[in-house]
């Protein structure tokens, strides 16, 4: 099952493929609600194909169909949980993320850590809480240099 952390990040995906149809909070607390079966790679791969395909804004029912079709089941509780390759997936994005458009969620980074821990693979959280612990000291030194030249 998906973390709630990783279904509200996939849910504001869709917000922003889709920003003529805002969502309210609570709205998208129902979502994660009827959602959290689906492991979380399965309903990346649901949202993404739902935002190449469509114009509009998906109902829970219309992602769970697109969440089946990835699995090939309706029934999400025998599928594993992460897939490795996702896990890594989602590191170099976190990365990516944080070179390119200086963003630094930590609580994503934390959350992706605790995937790997799942997993069993705890070189990899450790790994990545090093990671978050070094970009954290750049950004703070950033966000220094920024206030000293305002």
């Amino acid at each position: 099952m998906a973390s709630a952390a990783e279904i509200f990040t996939h849910l504001e995906r869709l917000t922003h493929a889709f920003p003529d149809k805002t969502q309210s909070r609570e709205t998208l607390e129902v979502y994660a609600e009827l959602l959290a079966d689906i492991p979380g790679y399965v309903l990346r791969k649901a949202v993404e194909g739902h935002i190449s395909a469509s114009n509009w804004f998906p109902k829970v029912a219309e992602l769970r169909r697109a969440a089946a079709d990835v699995a090939g089941t309706t029934d999400f509780r025998d599928l594993p949980q992460t897939l490795v390759d996702d896990l890594r997936g989602e590191a170099v994005r976190l990365e990516d993320r944080f070179f390119r458009e200086g963003i630094l969620e930590e609580g994503e980074w934390m959350a992706l850590a605790e995937q790997f821990e799942s997993a069993g693979r705890m070189y990899g959280a450790e790994r990545l809480r090093h990671k978050l612990g070094k970009y954290l000291a750049i950004h703070q030194e950033q966000k220094v240099k920024d206030d000293e030249h305002a």
